[in-house]
């Protein structure tokens, strides 16, 4: 994997079925993680503000604590 910054950069590993060394990601995760997307594809969501706080306690924690 040439690119390993940035938000998309997992996504995109994860849809060439590989981890950012490049290395294969397992087919049984990989079917799990397709599996638990899709349910959480068609949860309803309760807002936008909602989810935006939810980024921003998860990611921010990790950059700015």
């Amino acid at each position: 994997m040439a690119d390993t910054k940035g938000a998309d950069a997992v996504d995109k590993a994860i849809a060439l079925g590989q981890d950012l060394d490049g290395s294969a990601i397992a087919e049984n995760k990989l079917s799990l993680y397709n599996k638990v997307m899709e349910f959480e594809a068609g949860r309803q969501r309760s807002g936008v503000t909602n989810t935006m706080r939810s980024r921003i306690v998860r990611i921010g924690a990790k950059h700015l604590l």
